[in-house]
């Protein structure tokens, strides 16, 4: 698919991203953030959203991530040999978009870095929504070491297909383009308390 982001799940409402690591201010130390769960499926357009507390049928269109909310994410893009162009990485400083690198047979950790995101396209449904483009920012590992992007190898695919898998904790931002949205999944750097909040009892 050439340098045009990917056809990917449908999702009408698409509200996916995240919000940077900047420095908050010393009276607000702890955030409150909303843990999903999104299983995307290029080859069908469709994608599951797992939010607890909140009923969202499987495959419909749905808000994915509400714009101007901070997230404890974990998205799963199942990958073929059909579909590793669809996701798509590209530095702030580059010119150029290439695939992710997940692809089947080529599993294990993924680029991680400032200003390095990795980014595809969903299909809005209905007559009158727009395309989303779904854009990830997951950070460096060392200042953003809760946050992952990794290449899985997937038992019920075998060696035929890979999970892109995109996790860690975010900030969402949407923003509006003439003939589409832009969502944003920026990496959030976590506090002392919110690392006691989130992840103390994590293995």
């Amino acid at each position: 698919m050439a340098q045009e982001f990917a056809k990917t799940c449908g999702l009408g409402a698409l509200a996916l991203v995240l919000a940077a690591g900047a420095a908050v201010p010393a009276a607000a130390q702890t955030r409150s953030f909303t843990t999903t769960n999104i299983d995307v499926n290029l080859a069908t357009d469709t994608a599951d959203v797992d939010t607890p507390g909140v009923v969202r049928a499987a495959s419909v269109n749905v808000a994915i991530v509400p714009d101007g909310t901070f997230q404890r994410l974990d998205m799963r893009i199942p990958l073929t040999d059909d579909t590793v162009d669809e996701v798509l990485r590209m530095s702030d400083q580059g010119y150029t978009a290439e695939p992710s690198r997940c692809a089947p047979g080529a599993y294990g950790p993924l680029d991680m870095e400032d200003g390095l995101r990795y980014f595809f396209e969903v299909e809005g449904r209905g007559a009158n929504a727009p395309r989303y483009t779904v854009t990830v920012y997951a950070g460096n590992r060392t200042t953003h070491w809760a946050n992952d992007v990794y290449c899985e190898f997937d038992p019920e695919t075998g060696e035929s297909g890979a999970v892109l898998r995109i996790s860690g904790f975010f900030y969402a931002i949407h923003r509006r383009l003439s003939d589409s949205v832009n969502v944003q999944l920026r990496a959030v750097s976590l506090s002392p308390e919110e690392v006691d909040i989130y992840l103390s009892d994590d293995d």
